[in-house]
């Protein structure tokens, strides 16, 4: 497969070979398992302190029995585990201790630090589903279900620009802000006005300056992953590649 190069000026350049993970059958099955492994991974298993709510002295069960002198029979109190606070008499000021559903009690189901948040995918899963959603991104039919705001007029400029995007080297020499938001309004036609608040994916080398850009989010063959192509969980992106990117991946085993 062949696709067009575009200048910085978004001119066409040349056409050059594509990896095969542009031509993958999309399996969307597979794209949502990964990114939802990746994300539980990303996170930090946290939970409550092991005894919190455990170290009160609790001082039995109220006795309810007849005729008994500091029992609370007759007096309408559960047989809680409970902690004295004080007394007078033969009347207790007590809070619940240890039970769950009681005041100064322990939580009833707090969340396991031991759990493990992680599921598994194997290696070829994680690498297949990467690779369709390289693939899905440089779909015309799921990028208009992503950008639900196009009207009819957004959506005849995108079916004009050539999936996937692909720009000359040039641009990493880009160090302003202003000049790489001039060189996406020409590629993207007037297709970039409706995605410039969604932080356009740069794919790119490791030496390039756009890493120091805020306004876009850049990232290289190597370390792409899931995460970014189903950026929030929904599936598909808008994605410029570099030449040199193509380049890279083209010698990479899980793309070419």
């Amino acid at each position: 497969m062949k696709r067009t190069i575009l200048d910085i000026s978004g001119n066409k350049k040349q056409e050059k070979e594509m990896p095969s993970c542009f031509e993958e059958p999309i399996r969307e099955d597979l794209i949502m398992k990964s990114f939802r492994v990746s994300f539980l991974s990303g996170r930090k298993a946290y939970g409550s302190w092991i005894l919190a709510g455990k170290e009160m002295a609790a001082h039995g069960k109220a006795s309810h029995m007849r005729n008994r002198w500091k029992t609370q029979y007759g007096h309408g109190i559960s047989r809680a585990p409970r902690k004295i606070m004080s007394r007078d008499g033969d009347r207790f000021n007590w809070v619940g201790a240890f039970a769950s559903g009681t005041r100064g009690g322990r939580e009833a189901h707090p969340p396991k630090a031991w759990k493990r948040l992680s599921r598994k995918i194997s290696e070829k899963e994680r690498n297949l589903a990467l690779r369709s959603a390289i693939s899905l991104c440089c779909s015309l039919e799921y990028l208009k279900r992503k950008y639900s705001n196009l009207n009819g007029k957004d959506s005849d400029n995108l079916k004009s620009i050539s999936l996937p995007i692909i720009v000359e080297s040039k641009i990493n020499d880009v160090k302003k802000t202003k000049d790489i938001l001039e060189i996406l309004k020409k590629i993207l036609s007037g297709f970039f006005e409706k995605v410039k608040d969604k932080r356009v994916l740069i794919v790119t080398n490791n030496d390039s300056n756009l890493k120091k850009i805020n306004i876009i989010d850049s990232t290289t063959p190597q370390k792409i992953n899931i995460l970014k192509l189903v950026e929030g969980g929904n599936p598909g992106r808008i994605i410029v590649f570099t030449e040199d990117a193509i380049d890279e991946m083209l010698k990479t085993p899980k793309f070419k």
